[in-house]
């Protein structure tokens, strides 16, 4: 199988397969940390979902411009959480998840319900995610994340891993 070197990030060489391969890994530590991110989300705990955030991570929600900063980005979940609007059932299938020294990625889709007032019934929807994280004092800590609806109309910004990546 011929093999073409793409890209040299954060000192591990990226490369390019003759053919594309189906074996993805999964890093069960990624995944855990998602998980525990999602009940933060559904719980409406700020405070343990700051706890996913760096001083300097940057959340690119849809429709929206980026959010930088952990400040600004608790400020954006602090309008989510006290409006009207609630996350009831929120799931991630993660496609693949690789730690690479301090630095980790994890893509995949999420599932997640949501009830409206003046909705006729919850509204559920699909999208997708990036999360790049990084080890902040021993832990993993969002440092981009960025995710989108399958929709027409993204319904608000906290879809990803995070809700991951994490």
């Amino acid at each position: 199988m011929a093999v073409t070197t793409i890209a040299t990030v954060l000192g591990v060489e990226l490369t390019m397969a003759a053919r594309w391969t189906t074996s993805r890994h999964v890093d069960p530590i990624i995944v855990e940390r998602a998980q525990r991110y999602i009940e933060a989300v559904l719980a409406r705990d700020l405070g343990s979902l700051m706890g996913f955030y760096r001083s300097d991570s940057i959340e690119m929600p849809p429709a929206r411009e980026p959010v930088d900063g952990r400040a600004a980005i608790e400020g954006m979940y602090t309008s989510l959480f006290a409006g009207p609007a609630r996350v009831i059932r929120f799931t991630q299938n993660h496609l693949e998840s690789t730690v690479i020294g301090d630095a980790a990625y994890d893509v995949g889709t999420y599932t997640r319900t949501i009830t409206a007032p003046g909705a006729p019934a919850p509204i559920d929807e699909q999208g997708k995610f990036v999360a790049i994280l990084k080890r902040t004092a021993g832990e993993w800590k969002v440092g981009y994340l960025i995710y989108n609806s399958n929709h027409s109309q993204a319904l608000s910004p906290c879809a990803g891993a995070t809700e991951s990546s994490h």
